[in-house]
C-alpha cells in the first residue's frame, strides 16, 4: 500500500477529486487559525482592494505569494519544473513529508516505479524528459527545484515548526 511504500508521508484521501487546488487545501486544513489557503505563483502581493482583504481575513484565508516559475528557471533552466517549485513548498508548508520522501517520489515518477496520474502529466513529461540528455539530470533538476521551493518556505517563516532548510539532496544527506 502507499502508507507502507511511503512511511514518511501523511496521506489524506478524498472520496472525490476536486481538482490541485482543493487538493492543496485539504492538505493545508491542519494550519492553525487558516480555513482557507491560496498559493500564489506571483513574486510579492498583489494589489487588493481593501473589501477583498478584509472578507480573506474574516474567511480567515492565508496567501502565500511563492515566485515558483521564477524558481524554476533560475535553478532548472526551465519554466515546465514550476508544479515541482510548488510541491517543495506545499512540502514544506504542510509538514506532511520531508524532503527525502519527495526525491523519491521524483525518482518513481520519472524512472517509471510510480504512476501517471494523467494523460497531460504523461506528455509533459515527455516534453521535459527530451530536454535532459540522461533521466538522471531530469532527476537532479526537479529536485534542486523541490528543494529551492522547500527552503523558499522556510526561509519566509511558512514552514511547519519541524521543519527546516535542506541544503543537499536529501538522499546524499542521510546517506
Amino acid at each position: 500500500t502507499l502508507r507502507e511504500q511511503y512511511p514518511q508521508v501523511k496521506l489524506i484521501e478524498s472520496d472525490t477529486n476536486e481538482g490541485f487546488a482543493r487538493g492543496c487545501n485539504l492538505a493545508m486544513r491542519d494550519l492553525d487559525d487558516v480555513d482557507f489557503v491560496a498559493l500564489i505563483n506571483n513574486d510579492g502581493p498583489m494589489k487588493l482592494h481593501r473589501d477583498q482583504t478584509a472578507e480573506l481575513a474574516e474567511r480567515r484565508a492565508k496567501l502565500y505569494y511563492f515566485p515558483a516559475t521564477k524558481i524554476s528557471l533560475e535553478v532548472a533552466g526551465m519554466d515546465l519544473a514550476t508544479n515541482m517549485a510548488l510541491m517543495g513548498c506545499i512540502g514544506a508548508i504542510t509538514g506532511l513529508t520531508n524532503m527525502l520522501g519527495l526525491e523519491q517520489a521524483v525518482k518513481d515518477r520519472f524512472l517509471g516505479k510510480g504512476f501517471v496520474v494523467s494523460g497531460g502529466t504523461a506528455a509533459l513529461d515527455s516534453v521535459v524528459e527530451r530536454k535532459f540528455k540522461k533521466k538522471q539530470e531530469l532527476i537532479d533538476k526537479n529536485v534542486a527545484v523541490m528543494r529551492a521551493g522547500w527552503n523558499y518556505a522556510v526561509d519566509h517563516g511558512w514552514a511547519s515548526p519541524d521543519v527546516k532548510r535542506v541544503e543537499e539532496p536529501a538522499a546524499a544527506a542521510t546517506a
